[in-house]
């Protein structure tokens, strides 16, 4: 073989040719060895390819898993669907906690077997928050959450994300702020027809707490005997928008300062429609509700929350008006500050027919669709339903054909079948009002 090679000879550079052996080469046997060498290698290289892409998460996938030995955790079930995938849960007890998303996530009962919250449960023992979604979008369908525990959020904490809640129950649940759900910054979360049951906060929230602008939706969902020690018994908005339709609160407290059932702070003002406040207490303001930022409370029942302070407190203005407070008197004493409350719903009956001859019948109806100036306000909204109603035959010969049941679509009645002449009186309690009609009877 041969080179040439740059030599300098006196005074200028040459270009020699010099010749080299190439001398004796691999043998066959060695080239052989090496190019199976190459090959092993290369197959390796590929094996662990695969292994890796098998490892990594699918985006969207759908992963089913149960709570036996042997299959995967929900942790990584959640890694397996990847980015926005979902996770079936089959019935049974979860005994997990300390979750951490790593993607957007749905989780769900096999609501396709006919399965939902009462038999799919995660239960983190009091050793932990269920979930972190911090930074994700995760959406809860049809599961029980119980026994969180956590400083913050006892079942989920959520910033910079969106939580989506349907159908799902929060039990038993504890933290420091947020016993059930915390929301810490820019965040969304949406609770439909969902139930907090004895969730508490050593601080504020004793359900829910929203930190810096984000908002908070409740829809026909219940919160009982949910606690907070300082402030917001069920809900605690600190900077953002609460808007809360057709949901129950059910005997909760704000045991040492304002906002048995719901507090919300001066960056905060709050909506409320066709809800329920019964049974809450705080010691300081608002025994069901405290709004500094003030905001709106249409078509709803406030029953009982003023044993300690009066029920609703604001700040600022505070529209308060056609509501049910209880009691077809003035209900002023049921609020301070900043808060207007007429005019005010209240409760009537009314007989079908004003006479009626022994043997016959006329339907007594009772209803809470009109305010204080006797104006019909059904057209702009009803009262949430299930609010007790009672009917008592109080003079005259007769029989109803129901004492009991309650409001719904804003009104409830009986019938009333004649026995005997006279003057009969038919009355209708709700809450703590009682109103009477008169039916005349001949023979």
């Amino acid at each position: 073989m041969s080179i040439f090679t740059r030599v300098r000879d006196a005074t200028e550079w040459r270009v020699v040719r010099r010749t080299i052996s190439p001398g004796p080469g691999p043998s066959p046997e060695t080239k052989r060895r090496r190019i199976k060498q190459v090959r092993i290698s290369l197959a390796k290289v590929l094996i662990s390819f695969l292994v890796l892409a098998m490892a990594l998460p699918v985006s969207g996938e759908t992963i089913t898993i149960d709570n036996t030995s042997g299959t995967p955790t929900i942790a990584k079930a959640l890694l397996y669907a990847g980015d926005n995938g979902t996770v079936v849960l089959r019935p049974g007890i979860y005994f997990e906690n300390s979750i951490v998303l790593e993607n957007s996530a749905t989780i769900t009962a096999d609501k396709s077997a006919g399965y939902g919250a009462e038999d799919t449960i995660i239960d983190a023992e009091q050793s932990g928050r269920i979930f972190d979604a911090a930074g994700y979008s995760l959406s809860i369908d049809n599961l029980t959450f119980r026994n969180g525990k956590a400083d913050h959020g006892g079942a989920i904490y959520l910033d910079s994300g969106t939580l989506s809640v349907t159908s799902s129950v929060f039990a038993n649940c504890s933290a420091d702020y947020g016993g059930a759900i915390f929301s810490d910054t820019d965040s969304t979360v949406t609770v439909i027809s969902s139930a907090f049951t004895n969730c508490s906060a050593i601080n504020s929230g004793g359900a829910i707490l929203s930190g810096f602008n984000s908002t908070v939706t409740v829809v026909s969902s219940a919160f009982t005997n949910c606690s907070a020690v300082n402030t917001g018994g069920a809900i605690y908005i600190f900077s953002g928008t609460l808007n809360t339709t057709s949901t129950a609160f059910f005997s909760c407290s704000a045991s040492s300062y304002s906002g048995g059932a719901i507090y919300s702070s001066s960056f905060s003002p709050v909506t409320i429609t066709s809800s329920s406040f019964t049974g809450c207490s705080s010691p300081c303001r608002g025994g069901a509700i405290c709004s500094y930022k003030g905001g709106s409370m249409h078509f709803c029942r406030i029953y009982n929350c003023s044993l300690e302070a009066p029920a609703v407190y604001s700040h600022n203005n505070f529209d308060a008006s056609e509501n049910w407070w209880g009691t077809n008197t003035d209900p002023s004493g049921f609020s301070e500050g900043s808060v207007r409350y007429d005019p005010w719903l209240v409760l009537g009956v009314a007989t079908s027919s004003v006479t009626v001859a022994t043997g016959e019948t006329s339907v007594i109806r009772a209803n809470l669709t009109h305010d204080v100036n006797g104006i019909d306000t059904s057209g702009n909204g009803l009262l949430p339903d299930g609010i007790p109603v009672t009917f008592d035959l109080a003079a005259g010969l007769g029989n109803l054909s129901v004492t009991g049941g309650e409001i719904a679509g804003g009104a409830n009645g009986t019938i009333f079948t004649a026995a005997g002449s006279g003057l009969v009186t038919v009355t209708a309690k709700a809450d703590g009002q009682t109103v009477g009609t008169f039916t005349m009877v001949t023979s």
